[in-house]
């Protein structure tokens, strides 16, 4: 590994944190800045990319995961502003409380302060515009569809899956082991995005499986560490959709939480946010697709996304006012409602469109949708 480039900050996070993981090594941070629309006096700064992070286990929510994602520009300064809020824990959102929020950044500032002083004051020049995303090369993989006999299509097809539709039209593919993936997290879900040339691939998931013994849940006391769901260094998911792609221009659009919901309730319809997280930039690739061509929305998050606890009461009354704030703005928009247990990938997809059509007659809208309403009587 080269020398960190903010080796202050890394040091102070292996002083507090223990263990620190470098991603996007070397990458460096980019904004755009703009002035304030409300105050010319103030500049914005919009559009950053964060470069180089360093990832540490989040100790608000437990994390082991190394989910705690820290660039290395925190607190140091750009065009005169302290940039404090470059930090985004991607298990539980935790940066959300401001509580925790203002004891992880005073945590902080004695060790980058004491070992690099200048750090905290340098002011770095804009860009023009935010970096844009370097399209990646999938590992050596082949598609399901190719693979009809092989365990994880087995594996697939008992959770009410269709490994060959997956592979034909989401291009979900079996990797070999290869060096840029954890040994069982082989299921790879590409991530495209349309361009002049044709469908880019910005990066991908991979799913927990091991093919030896047909395990599909990862030990959490396994050593080396065995996670769910790994995702592709660098990959943002907090501004793709997964499947947005296939999806685009659809009547109907279903906001699931991952790849395997878009699978069970159909790739022509659906779309995933990589968790339960719908973000600001999540819901301008909704809009401009599909909610400005007057498509319906239907919000199909798990059901213990909408449980409020101590740890998520925020991030609930957040999707509660999105939810109200669609009904205002999109030709139709509803919730679906799903047992503690269940979700749009255990559901089978004539039910599930079923529970579509139910609430939609429920918000008065089902006369409007009903006739383009997919799969029902297929499945």
């Amino acid at each position: 590994m080269s020398r960190p480039l903010n080796p202050a900050l890394y040091d102070a996070l292996r002083q507090i944190f223990g263990e620190v993981r470098i991603s996007r090594e070397g990458e460096p941070f980019r904004a755009a800045v703009r002035t304030d629309p409300l105050d010319a006096k103030k500049v914005v700064i919009v559009g950053d990319d964060r470069g180089e992070n360093y990832e540490v286990c989040c100790p608000q929510c437990g994390d082991r995961r190394f989910r705690l994602s820290v660039s290395h520009r925190l607190n140091t300064r750009m065009n005169g502003r302290l940039m404090t809020h470059l930090f985004q824990c991607f298990n539980e959102h935790c940066e959300t409380n401001p509580a925790f929020s203002r004891r992880f950044i005073e945590q902080l500032k004695p060790y980058v302060r004491r070992s690099n002083p200048a750090l905290v004051t340098t002011t770095v020049s804009a860009v023009s515009k935010p970096a844009e995303m370097t399209p990646v090369s999938l590992p050596d993989s082949t598609a399901l569809h190719h693979l009809p006999d092989h365990p994880v299509c087995a594996y697939l097809r008992s959770r009410g899956q269709d490994p060959e539709e997956m592979g034909q039209l989401l291009d979900v593919r079996w990797a070999e082991r290869c060096y840029e993936l954890p040994e069982l997290n082989r299921l790879i879900f590409p991530v495209y995005v349309s361009s002049p040339a044709g469908p880019v691939c910005y990066g991908y998931q991979a799913r927990f499986f091991d093919e030896q013994t047909g395990r599909y849940k990862p030990d959490r006391s396994a050593v080396p560490r065995e996670v769910k769901w790994y995702t592709m260094p660098g990959l943002r998911t907090g501004k793709r959709l997964y499947n947005g792609m296939q999806a685009a221009g659809s009547p109907i659009v279903v906001v699931t939480e991952g790849p395997l919901d878009v699978a069970r309730v159909g790739p022509s319809h659906a779309v995933a946010t990589f968790g339960k997280n719908l973000t600001s930039s999540h819901l301008r690739l909704l809009w401009k697709h599909w909610g400005k061509v007057g498509a319906a929305v239907v919000l199909a998050y798990d059901a213990d996304a909408w449980i409020v606890t101590k740890k998520n009461e925020r991030e609930v009354a957040k999707l509660n006012q999105t939810l109200v704030s669609l009904k205002e703005t999109w030709a139709g928009a509803v919730r679906l409602r799903f047992a503690k247990g269940q979700d749009p990938g255990s559901t089978p997809r004539l039910s599930f469109w079923k529970k579509v059509a139910l609430e939609m007659d429920r918000a008065g809208i089902l006369d409007k949708f009903e006739p383009v309403l997919p799969y029902v009587g297929t499945r």
